[in-house]
């Protein structure tokens, strides 16, 4: 166990961190996620507001989107999720900055007729992960047709009895679903679902597999490979998360400023060449992820990433590193 945001989080149960990452590639796997932040949007101004607030244009959302917030200087506040439910915006954030977020939403919203609800302490939120992620939740859902859900898409269900919003979305870069539900009924549909999946090789996973398995897919952590000192260009994230094509919102001008130009640096993808394993911190000459000078992101340059002032050979790759051949 270890303090994780405040929380208290396994980086691994009984089962080795990659016979977990192993498993959810062939398989599937349970993930406690239940620290995440949550926040609902209601009001008359909330599609205004939100198309203030967030980097995608809100109007264009089906269901769901990953998206961004931004400071006035583009630097990347936080990566959430946004879901449109029925008459209510729910937005998900980062552990870590729910706080934060939840102060600078607030700031944003002054004068305008809109209700912003922090839900982290009544609901819990699971995800189960892998190919046979929808095999093992199909026959414990009611008033859902999972096999019609496509990415980004959000139901109201039940869940083994239990009333849950259910997503499509994912971090790891398999099929997954999202399962937000009351607190009350958290510990028991764990222990259900791990039951329903244990035939096809369901396993519950820790933060370990979890940070594994989405470098491996590429997908940024905020405060790893993104934070509010880096913006969405250099981290390409431009066409997944940003929509300059828009509404006006917080920090797209700098973000304008930053297209405008020879990029100074850019977040890539790299593979030792020599034997270590990089960390984060370590400094990358000449950068798993890492920034480095746009001359030297180039796929095949060679880098080098320092060790204990131990320099050592890397070579820049093609991201992601994985693609899974289930993923829609």
């Amino acid at each position: 166990m270890i303090d994780f945001s405040g929380w208290d989080r396994l980086i691994q149960y009984p089962m080795s961190s990659r016979e977990e990452h192993l498993r959810v590639r062939w398989s599937a796997g349970l993930f406690d996620t239940d620290h995440m932040g949550g926040f609902e949007v209601t009001g008359p101004d909330s599609l205004e507001f939100l198309q203030q607030v967030q980097t995608w244009d809100a109007s264009q959302i089906l269901e769901g989107r990953a998206h961004l917030l931004c400071s006035e200087s583009g630097g990347i506040v936080d990566d959430v999720f946004l879901y449109d439910v029925t008459k209510t915006w729910l937005m998900i954030a980062n552990s870590s900055n729910t706080g934060k977020d939840r102060v600078w939403l607030q700031s944003k919203c002054r004068g305008m007729k809109v209700s912003l609800r922090n839900r982290g302490e009544d609901i819990c939120l699971l995800a189960l992960h892998g190919p046979a992620a929808r095999e093992i939740l199909r026959p414990l859902c009611d008033g859902v047709e999972i096999d019609e859900m496509g990415f980004y898409r959000v139901r109201k269900c039940r869940v083994v009895g239990a009333t849950s919003i259910l997503c499509t979305t994912g971090y790891i870069g398999e099929p997954c679903y999202e399962m937000l539900l009351p607190v009350d009924d958290c510990e028991r549909l764990w222990d259900l679902i791990l039951e329903a999946g244990v035939a096809r090789g369901l396993v519950s996973c820790g933060l370990g597999a979890r940070d594994s398995l989405r470098v491996e897919a590429r997908l940024p952590f905020h405060g790893h490979e993104i934070d509010e000192s880096t913006d969405p260009i250099c981290a390409g994230l431009a066409q997944a998360a940003v929509c300059m094509d828009g509404s006006e919102f917080v920090g797209k001008w700098a973000l304008a400023a930053v297209l405008a130009k020879p990029l100074p640096h850019r977040l890539v993808g790299f593979e030792m060449v020599d034997q270590g394993v990089p960390r984060q911190g370590y400094a990358i000459h000449y950068g798993n992820m890492g920034y480095v000078e746009s001359a030297f992101a180039e796929i095949g340059c060679e880098v080098q990433v320092v060790f204990r002032d131990s320099p050592k050979a890397a070579r820049i790759v093609k991201r992601p590193f994985y693609t899974s051949p289930q993923w829609r």
